[in-house]
């Protein structure tokens, strides 16, 4: 029995899950997040290393068992990136492997696991925000992904960052409060805007503390609240803008196009305006709620590698 060990290694968390050859989950594991460009190489693989070891312990299966490892790092670029590479060295020492390894961006197996390894494109909205696409022949694409100074449009940070402003000019009197507005504060446990900027200024609130306010604006949204609702408007808009430029740079005339990330935890307020702005510019588009997770996209992959013997081998 060939057993292989998919990671997902994302910004917010950590998943593992061992798979057998009959694609059957053995066992599943979680660790804190591995986003490798804030966290660094070492504390990311502390989390992929314990959330590889807890499945592989549920799983009842040891490391020398597995078969294949695939790993979606955040933070991880391209082929050819230092980084990629001082990831697998350490991810395979740590993890003590003797087998194939292939280390790649989580996007890669958010899109594998949400259309089943097949071509297509996903937009991916978490904290950030990207869109990915792969063609039948191999070639890739994306779109955004830039982090949150120059780019994640549409993702969580970018809604919290609008709804923001919106406190901020309802506090200065440069627009009128509205219930979106009253919530913020509250949110943050904050009482002016200028205990806000204290607080953002010495790293008090995070950056993940505000792309959890995407989910007050869906509260307020769903409450009937205009100015909320139009700031999830625009982040389909800019989610979906990505996508039709990944799908476009791909040639792509019909494409599959699916989605992953906890902003869709939001639901139709976000998913409705998405498709309908897909449908504006690519009218033959398919629109697909996701197949598979994230992590089990990477088990697809790592299954995969047990018939591909291009991959690197790992001493």
């Amino acid at each position: 029995m060939h057993f292989v060990l998919g990671i997902d290694a994302g910004a917010t968390s950590t998943t593992a899950a061992v798979v057998d050859e009959m694609g059957t989950v053995r066992g599943v594991g979680h660790a804190g997040r591995a986003n490798i460009l804030i966290d660094g190489v070492e504390a990311g693989v502390n989390n992929i290393c314990a959330a590889a070891d807890s499945a592989l312990l549920f799983a009842q299966a040891r490391h020398e068992e597995l078969s294949a490892v695939c790993i979606g790092a955040a933070g991880v670029g391209d082929e050819g990136d230092p980084i990629r590479d001082l990831l697998l060295r350490e991810a395979s020492q740590r993890l003590r492997l003797s087998c194939p390894i292939h280390i790649d961006h989580d996007a890669a197996v958010a899109h594998a696991g949400a259309l089943s390894g097949k071509a297509g494109v996903i937009i991916i909205a978490g904290t950030g925000a990207i869109a990915f696409g792969r063609a039948d022949d191999g070639r890739i694409a994306r779109a955004d992904g830039w982090g949150h100074w120059v780019g994640d449009e549409g993702g969580g940070f970018w809604m919290g960052m609008e709804a923001l402003r919106i406190w901020m000019r309802a506090y200065d009197g440069r627009s009128h409060w509205t219930a979106l507005a009253e919530c913020i504060p509250r949110a943050l446990n904050v009482d002016s805007p200028r205990e806000l900027v204290v607080a953002l200024s010495s790293g008090e609130i995070s950056k993940d503390e505000i792309a959890r306010l995407a989910f007050v604006i869906a509260e307020a949204a769903g409450n009937g609240d205009t100015i909320a609702r139009q700031i999830i408007e625009r982040a389909a808009c800019k989610l979906a803008e990505s996508a039709i430029a990944v799908a476009r740079n791909l040639g792509f005339d019909c494409p599959t196009i699916s989605y992953a990330g906890g902003i869709f935890r939001i639901g139709e307020l976000i998913l409705e305006p998405l498709h309908a702005e897909l449908m504006t510019h690519l009218p033959s588009a398919h629109f697909t709620a996701p197949y598979m997770a994230p992590v089990m996209g990477a088990a697809l992959l790592a299954l995969r590698m047990l018939e591909d013997a291009t991959l690197i081998k790992v001493d």
